[in-house]
């Protein structure tokens, strides 16, 4: 759509154009994100004096975005974690390694978000105080936090670093020094089903 142009031949209709062409295909929120992606790239070109003016000024998103509301009842939890633990101990269907299960209970026990439970540092965690800090840097809401972890997650946790016992990551993924992504996590989970 924009192979061909310069940042300073775009306008408005043209950023409008690409993201009501991705929310008319029935991705909304996709066509948010890359309003976002776009509006933050002209605004770095604002910054370094590079353009004078912005085509993502006044350009609203397109699609309506909802709060995620649904949680897990206590019934799901239950079926959820005996699968999680039958599959281990029976090297069932679930097609999961070891570290993605315990990273999968962590977050039922802990009740925090992947992306949080999968930059966790073990630098973040006291074992020995039952403590999980999450720094505001790595929280959703920018603020930090602190973690109670019960007896069951920081068995679970020692498990996690037996698995890794030389990574600062309580679950790094398979690129050197990177944490498992919460993609990852996602996909080990649709496989499971």
């Amino acid at each position: 759509l924009w192979e061909r142009k310069k940042a300073g031949d775009i306008r408005r209709r043209d950023v409008m154009a690409l993201v009501e062409s991705i929310a008319d295909r029935g991705a909304p929120v996709q066509a948010n994100r890359t309003l976002a992606c776009v509006r933050k790239m002209f605004n770095f070109a604002l910054e370094r004096d590079i353009l004078d003016t912005s085509p993502c000024s006044g350009v609203k998103a397109p699609g309506k975005e909802n709060r995620r509301e649904r949680v897990l009842s206590t019934d799901e939890i239950r079926t959820v974690w005996i699968a999680l633990e039958s599959g281990a101990a029976n090297d069932v269907h679930l097609r999961m390694d070891e570290a993605t299960r315990i990273a999968l209970q962590v977050m039922l026990l802990t009740a925090q978000r992947k992306a949080e439970v999968m930059s966790a540092t073990w630098a973040d965690v006291d074992l020995d105080s039952a403590l999980w800090t999450i720094p505001g840097e790595k929280a959703k809401n920018g603020q930090s936090h602190r973690v109670p972890l019960s007896p069951q997650a920081v068995d679970l946790l020692r498990q996690a670093k037996a698995l890794s016992p030389d990574s600062a990551l309580l679950f790094p993924g398979r690129r050197e020094g990177k944490p498992m992504t919460p993609e990852a996590l996602t996909r080990a989970v649709a496989r499971a089903q």
